[in-house]
């Protein structure tokens, strides 16, 4: 492989992280509109106010410790919730079937779908997937019901308004938080802050929320990271804004419903429903509400090749039902794309043994006209010319591939499919980098390694020996590639291994047959 060839890789690679790094989507969507402070001042609070005076909910003696707990558990997670502002204030999912509590996805001193301002509502009943609290202001009573489901990860919250009084009152609606941020693996803890984001949806795309007021989304809106997701679906709700905001440099949603005027003993009912679980591509796409498509797989976040990573998980989904095994999968997607692009490789093969041919010839130009470079350049590619060589043929497969590598990067790092997935021996999370042992706090890989020993040979095999650039480049690429791979997901590693080892094999019996002619 020419030093043409490696400097498109390199240039390539880098223009990649680049992107995924300065340029990934991070803006609101253009179609949120912002409120402006003009018509909206303040977010209405979730009081009932008379047709004169604002009734102030009751503050309540308890605090958040001496409010009582309520514990609901369901076949997928474990809920509980508290009296103080009647909020989740923990949800542990049992993610291996084990039905123990592991992942918390509400943070210490977070809470989802609190009623915030409220006060101290009373705890008055329960049953196996659902519990009722009550609260009032004035002559307004307020039950609040939370529904959780089986396997599904929703919850349904049921508010009944029921002016008790003798005259009409306006109920100013409600005012629903979630935060800040959301949970995770002690693992990913430390990453946490940096990934976690407030998000919303209507169409295309998931984007980030920065810091203020926005219109509700036609879809949804919630907080992620990489691996879960907290979302308010727009199912019907009279949903009227969202207010972002960060505390301790994690997002906070607050959003908003409409005001209603309430006859005497009439009543108002208003239900919202919320995802609370795993940010699964395949179940999230699997979930539909009454009437409803959320979508929420647009959380999902492949990357810069979007298509090419759903088709990459699609690809993995498919071989996981034959083999049981994601890295097993992987090893046959990178052996069927090997197949696929073979002519190229071979093509590539060709004009890299081309290149070595003639490299005598190229040596003695370089030779004769060295005292004027451009000559030289022009009696070279005359060379090439003559010869029917291509110097940067070469590179053309590597570069065809590497949509297929970052997509495969991008989806190995953030598919909670793939989260926790084995392969074999020490190989037990294909999602995380590869590990055998640690040595003073420094992870031992092996197949990284594996990986730039395959890469050396792979370039002695078609590297002209005349060139002292070529030399230096078929031992510096290895090792740039092995440094860089440390960090990447095993599966990902595994990818590239299994497409250098049969590569080699190639290589080795195309030489064979050109030894032989």
């Amino acid at each position: 492989m020419e030093k043409r060839t490696f400097a498109a890789v390199i240039i390539s690679i880098l223009i990649l992280f680049g992107w995924q790094y300065f340029f990934a989507p991070k803006h609101p969507q253009k179609h949120l509109q912002d409120v402006q402070a003009s018509s909206h001042t303040s977010v209405a609070a979730p009081v009932a106010v008379s047709s004169s005076a604002a009734v102030v909910l009751p503050s309540g003696s308890r605090t958040h410790d001496k409010a009582r707990v309520v514990n609901i558990e369901t076949d997928s997670a474990i809920y509980e919730l508290s009296e103080q502002d009647a909020g989740i204030t923990a949800c542990y999912l049992k993610e291996k079937d084990t039905g123990r509590k592991e992942v918390n996805l509400v943070l210490p001193g977070s809470k989802f779908l609190e009623d915030a301002g409220t006060g101290v509502w009373e705890f008055v009943g329960k049953d196996a997937h659902s519990a009722k609290f009550v609260t009032s202001a004035g002559d307004l009573d307020i039950e609040k019901t939370f529904i959780f489901r089986d396997g599904a990860y929703l919850a349904d919250v049921e508010y009944l308004i029921t002016n008790s009084g003798n005259e009409q009152r306006n109920f100013s609606g409600l005012n629903i938080s979630a935060g800040p941020g959301i949970g995770t693996d002690a693992i990913d803890a430390k990453e946490n802050k940096r990934l976690t984001r407030a998000v919303s949806y209507t169409v295309k795309k998931a984007d980030k929320l920065k810091p203020g007021e926005y219109s509700f989304p036609g879809k949804w809106v919630g907080l992620d990271n990489r691996y879960f997701l907290f979302a308010i679906f727009r199912d019907g709700t009279d949903f009227n804004n969202i207010h972002v905001s960060e505390r301790d440099k994690l997002p906070v949603l607050r959003i908003t419903t409409g005001q209603t005027l309430l006859n005497a003993g009439s009543t108002k009912k208003i239900h919202l429903s919320a995802y609370i679980g795993p940010k699964g591509y395949t179940r999230l796409k699997g979930i539909k509400l009454d009437g409803f498509e959320p979508e929420l797989e647009k959380a999902v976040d492949f990357g810069f090749f979007n298509d090419v990573g759903k088709l990459a998980l699609l690809t993995l989904n498919y071989f996981y039902k034959l083999t049981s095994n994601y890295g097993w999968s992987i090893v046959l997607i990178s052996i069927i794309l090997n197949i696929v692009f073979f002519p190229l490789s071979k093509k590539s093969f060709q004009s890299a043994q081309a290149m070595k041919s003639i490299q005598g010839e190229v040596k003695l130009l370089q030779v004769k006209y060295k005292s004027d470079p451009k000559k030289m350049n022009t009696e070279v590619w005359n060379l090439y010319k003559s010869k029917g060589v291509n110097p940067f043929s070469g590179c053309f497969p590597m570069l065809i591939q590497l949509p297929i590598f970052w997509a495969l990067f991008t989806m190995l790092r953030n598919a909670y499919e793939l989260r926790g997935a084995p392969w074999i021996f020490w190989i037990n999370d294909l999602s995380r980098p590869d590990v055998l042992f640690t040595i003073s706090g420094f992870g031992v890989p092996v197949l990284p390694i594996i990986m730039g020993l395959g890469m050396f040979v792979q370039q002695w095999m078609t590297t002209s020996s005349a060139d002292p650039t070529q030399k230096q480049l078929m031992f510096l690429m290895p090792i740039i590639f092995t440094i860089m791979f440390i960090s990447f997901p095993s599966g990902l590693v595994l990818y590239w291994l299994t497409n250098s080892t049969i590569t080699i094999v190639e290589q080795y019996f195309m030489m064979k047959k050109i030894a032989v002619k």
